[in-house]
């Protein structure tokens, strides 16, 4: 950038062999006047402008540019209706299915009663037609756009309703998906917030110790016997268990 003279050799942009560098005047060896320094400071100043609004950088790393805005504004351009179901595979209460909209961020649940879980009811798959009357109940409640895609997790729970929903709405617009982020979290915490008013505490980090969650809240029903009622008894292998003998 800097000659042997220590001068700055500039183009007629008044830009240095340096992209995105730009000087004038003094350090260029032109006449040394203020009126000459005001003139080429203020081209220079223009010309660097430009060079903001379409940096040099961007060239190379344009697609990576177009990427993350398409990211950003994706939720916008691509709306989703996202259905989960949280508890059903826990021993305590219903079934919490949740539906939350992408682009507002709007949540809504309704569950599945634990009577679908014990007894013929659970034997007769019973819970399956309960869960596609509440998907539908909250897909009416939500009234879908017409630009907006419904995505249901790949759970069991939801293998009869996405039969009726694609019949509904056509295959274009069902899919089932690994529900993950704000979705699942919500209907996490719904299920988490229904078992608490059972008077339970949930073990902390539960998704990753779901063994152990099981065995937590089995002892707190030995300690609980009135609490029963709420138990998911209609799992055959629990008639091992002298707690759930008698009680499908």
């Amino acid at each position: 950038m800097v000659q042997k003279d220590e001068l700055m050799k500039v183009d007629k942009y008044l830009q240095t062999n340096v992209e995105g560098v730009f000087t004038a005047v003094d350090v260029t060896g032109e006449i040394r006047l203020i009126a000459t320094a005001c003139v080429e400071g203020i081209s220079a100043v223009v010309h660097a402008f430009k060079n903001i609004k379409m940096p040099y950088w961007l060239e190379n790393q344009r697609i990576l540019f177009i990427s993350a805005l398409v990211n950003s504004l994706k939720k916008w351009l691509y709306l989703t209706i996202i259905i989960d179901d949280a508890g059903s595979g826990d021993l305590l209460f219903g079934v919490v299915i949740g539906a939350f909209r992408d682009s507002t961020r709007e949540f809504k649940y309704k569950v599945i009663d634990v009577k679908y879980f014990q007894s013929r009811l659970f034997s007769r798959k019973l819970f399956l037609k309960e869960c596609t009357k509440i998907v539908s109940k909250l897909l009416a409640e939500i009234k879908p756009k017409p630009e907006e895609e419904i995505h249901l997790c790949r759970g069991y729970i939801f293998d009869e309703a996405i039969q009726k929903l694609t019949k509904k709405f056509g295959e274009d617009r069902i899919c089932r998906i690994k529900v993950t982020g704000e979705a699942q979290d919500l209907t996490e915490i719904a299920y988490l917030d229904e078992v608490r008013n059972l008077g339970y505490e949930p073990l902390e980090e539960r998704e990753n110790r779901r063994a152990k969650s099981f065995f937590h809240m089995m002892h707190w029903l030995k300690k609980n016997p009135d609490k029963l009622k709420y138990a998911k008894t209609g799992w055959p292998r629990l008639q091992r268990y002298k707690l759930f003998k008698q009680k499908r």
